[in-house]
């Protein structure tokens, strides 16, 4: 699956834009900025998990107002209780991070009529992502029976992702702009099914979700 996306990258950012791609135009581009997450079925509320996503870009220009875009990206997910802190043992933290594929259909509008370029586009698609990297911070979740022992949890999580994604992209010029997205899990990152009952406590399946802001500048 990822060296197929690979592929698909590779195809819709290496070819020239312009006069040497007259059916089709081609371009690229990159994208960096804060993710915040949340999962739920892990007793924490709230969207207080940051990470970063970043990423490289491939464009396909189909028509004025429809673009069809590739992104190969890295993202910190996960999820974090409120007031955590480290240093005071305080709180509960999971950390998830991954490489992910995306394929996304984009919808210009409001035209620019002096300097010619879309200033809004509104994006929907899917992505697939593999967990590179998990780590859980639960000082206190053997002790604590109110609260499921995240420790325990890594061995159960799904490494495989899939998601769907929606977001708007506010263009700045003609090149560059910020973009806001949502982004669900479709599948479970832990099915409860497949955990044990845990210190007599039972485990509850988890999904994933998180927000980003980016900076993205296209060539």
């Amino acid at each position: 699956m990822y060296r197929l996306g690979f592929f698909l990258f590779l195809i819709t950012s290496g070819i020239p834009s312009g006069s040497n791609a007259q059916a089709l135009r081609f371009g690229s581009g990159i994208f960096a900025g804060l993710n915040l997450s949340q999962i739920d079925g892990d007793d924490m509320q709230g969207y207080d998990k940051m990470g970063i996503n970043a990423g490289l870009r491939g464009i396909a220009y189909i028509i004025p107002k429809l673009e069809f875009h590739t992104e190969l990206a890295y993202n910190q997910r996960g999820s974090q209780s409120k007031g955590f802190s480290q240093s005071n043992d305080k709180g509960r933290k999971m950390i998830l991070d991954y490489a992910s594929i995306n394929a996304l259909v984009v919808l210009n509008d409001w035209f620019h009529p002096i300097k010619e370029y879309y200033r809004i586009q509104a994006c929907a698609g899917v992505g697939t992502g593999r967990l590179i990297r998990s780590n859980v911070y639960d000082p206190a979740g053997d002790r604590d029976q109110r609260q499921i022992p995240l420790s325990h949890l890594p061995p159960f999580l799904n490494t495989t992702d899939f998601s769907l994604i929606l977001g708007i992209n506010v263009k700045v010029d003609e090149q560059a702009g910020l973009s806001f997205r949502f982004n669900r899990s479709m599948n479970k990152l832990l099915d409860s099914d497949l955990v044990p009952t845990i210190n007599e406590r039972r485990v509850y399946s988890m999904t994933g979700y998180f927000i980003s802001c980016d900076f993205f500048y296209h060539f």
